[in-house]
């Protein structure tokens, strides 16, 4: 800038200056001597003037262009001088300007910092977002959405709502938010990967000027949700279920004694044995939901260190009379540590197994219990050679009511709640099951308890 002034200031006054002189001398002789002094050292000093300004003016503006080169190392407005000049006006050009570019540059830094957290929130959260423009294409995409539908968020960019979410009644849900403008809220079942349940929330965003509207799809997995919710109503149902059957035939049998309609004391004593039967039947029910109900919550605890030899024969102990058909097999490993966890419900749970085994194993069959330590864990095991369980029923076999053999299992007395106790008191100590079972030749069920006790 000051080069450019300056050979402007040379190339315009330099030619008038010895323009001047020469026009002074050849006027020499008409001119007087004084005034030709006088006219020479005019134009000197107006020269010099104005070779001063312009030096001047050059490095004012010189200065104002290396401010606002300079603005964006500065950090805010602070300690920001006005800049001295010999032109105000150029100095408070040059205040204004550089002022006005730092605080533009900290709207801007701002707005980038804010668009960096929101997008670290969104691609953090566990829910899926979705982005649509108005062709109803996505422009933008979370890691948890790619998870949802079985894809890289970034191959989900530029696909069509009916590629990503293969389910017509979202795409109509999409159209209609735009169109009304109002938030609309979608449950999607059907075409999703593993069957999972979505709740999709569809919110409109009006593009500002010059752009798009666009549509915000947040997706939230609830298929855990609704499963309980189904769990709790087949439960319902079932419980319902079990407690009419023994109720109904307490209250008929009842009813024929109170009546007198038996034929004589025999008789009599058959109806009261039923009643007695249904009446243990129930109680059972009872107990065995009240058991589930508290193992659930997790209360009334108590975690103690357990010798598993003496747990195993507490078992074989009660059931001593009943084994007595059997032929039984028991193997505990010398010197197993002993086992952290709440005796009653261990006890419970290898009493529910091997008393489960001894209903479904014809007379003279075999039933082994077994203690073993795997790596820093107890493993139980309870086999048998009875019946086998179905290959197709063994995926719900530990399920609130299930049954394989309905029939069998109400004449044997079961309740259907032995085998989902066992998987909740492993549960609540740490553990997992082991099915192993063979239809015909027979059952091994494996406990595994991570709480041994190295002391």
């Amino acid at each position: 800038m000051i080069f450019k002034l300056k050979t402007i200031f040379y190339l315009t006054f330099g030619p008038l200056f010895l323009i001047s002189l020469t026009l002074l001398f050849y006027s020499y002789d008409s001119i007087p001597i004084a005034a030709a002094i006088a006219g020479m050292a005019v134009l000197f000093f107006s020269s010099v003037l104005l070779f001063l300004f312009v030096n001047k003016l050059a490095g004012d503006l010189h200065g104002l262009e290396q401010e606002l080169q300079g603005f964006r190392g500065k950090e805010n407005n602070q300690g920001f001088a006005r800049p001295r000049t010999f032109f105000r006006e150029l100095g408070n050009i040059s205040f204004v300007l550089a002022r006005f570019a730092i605080e533009l540059l900290t709207k801007t830094q701002e707005m980038a910092h804010e668009k960096e957290r929101l997008e670290s929130i969104l691609f953090t959260m566990a829910d899926g977002v979705l982005v649509f423009d108005s062709s109803y294409r996505a422009i933008w995409a979370n890691p948890a959405a790619g998870k949802l539908f079985s894809s890289s968020w970034k191959e989900l960019l530029g696909k069509h709502s009916l590629e990503i979410v293969r389910d017509y009644s979202f795409h109509e849900k999409i159209i209609r938010a735009n169109q009304e403008r109002e938030e609309q809220v979608c449950e999607l079942s059907s075409y999703t990967p593993q069957g999972r349940i979505l709740l999709a929330t569809l919110i409109p965003i009006k593009g500002g000027e010059g752009k798009d509207d666009s549509m915000v799809v947040v997706f939230h997995d609830i298929t855990a949700q609704r499963k309980a919710e189904q769990v709790k109503t087949e439960f319902a149902a079932n419980v319902s279920h079990e407690l009419r059957t023994p109720l109904t035939a307490i209250r008929g049998f009842a009813e024929i004694l109170s009546e007198g309609r038996y034929a004589d004391r025999q008789q009599m004593e058959h109806f009261i044995n039923i009643i007695h039967l249904e009446a243990e039947r129930l109680y059972s029910l009872v107990e065995d939901i009240l058991k589930l109900s508290t193992i659930e919550s997790k209360k009334d605890m108590t975690f103690t260190l357990i010798n598993v030899k003496e747990l195993v024969h507490s078992i074989t102990a009660r059931l001593e009379e009943r084994l007595k058909e059997y032929h039984l097999q028991v193997a505990v490993d010398d010197n197993l540590p002993q086992l952290n966890g709440d005796e009653s419900l261990l006890q419970q749970a290898l009493f529910n197994l091997v008393d489960n085994a001894l209903k479904y194993t014809p007379a003279g069959g075999t039933i082994s219990i077994a203690a073993t330590q795997k790596d820093k864990a107890l493993k139980l095991t309870v086999a048998d050679s009875g019946i086998g369980i179905p290959e197709k029923d063994q995926e719900r076999i530990f399920e609130r009511f299930y049954r394989v053999d309905k029939a069998r299992t109400r004449r044997s007395g079961g309740s259907g709640l032995g085998l989902a106790i066992v998987k909740h008191i492993v549960e609540v100590h740490g553990g997992k099951i082991e099915l192993i079972s063979t239809e015909g030749k027979g059952t091994l069920v494996n406990l595994i308890l991570p709480q041994l006790n190295p002391s």
